[in-house]
């Protein structure tokens, strides 16, 4: 049986509910044994929301995480979390599940984070420069399923997001 990489090895191998004994091999579970009547084997893989940092060398994601729960990368849209996506801050160790919803784009688990975004005040014109002030204010970021993505309208979306403790 192939153990995916992003399980990071936390799996339980069951035969008919029981722990079954095998090895690991690059990457597959190698099971021994004769099979000689009908058996129910399971494979339990954890979904566990995963931050994935992008490799420095890639300039334009440099700094920057995406989430992952399983095999499923996730991203942020303006749905969510409103305009402005290339501006979060997000703190990698805070992000969790939320629970199932099976009403939010056919049922999905949504992932939820503490991030900063830059405030928007009425000092803000619209110049490409100004002198530095600290306006950044914490909000809750939202992510879900990339493969549901626009579902709900167009605007922002991005997977990869500014790492806050970088």
């Amino acid at each position: 049986l192939r153990l995916p990489g992003w399980c990071r090895g936390e799996y339980r191998l069951l035969l008919d509910g029981e722990p079954l004994p095998h090895r690991v091999e690059d990457g597959y579970l190698q099971i021994d044994r004769l099979w000689a009547e009908p058996r129910t084997l399971t494979l339990h893989l954890p979904l566990r929301p995963r931050v994935t940092q992008a490799d420095p060398r890639v300039a334009d994601d440099c700094g920057r995480v995406a989430l992952e729960r399983g095999p499923l990368v996730y991203c942020i849209e303006e749905a969510d979390n409103g305009p402005g996506l290339q501006d979060i801050r997000i703190d990698p160790t805070t992000v969790r599940e939320e629970p199932y919803d099976p009403a939010l784009l056919g049922g999905i688990v949504p992932l939820r984070a503490g991030a900063w975004r830059r405030k928007t005040t009425p000092q803000d014109k619209p110049t490409l420069y100004r002198e530095w002030e600290s306006t950044l204010e914490e909000v809750s970021l939202r992510a879900i399923p990339f493969y549901a993505r626009y579902n709900r309208g167009g605007g922002e979306m991005t997977v990869w997001i500014l790492n806050h403790l970088q």
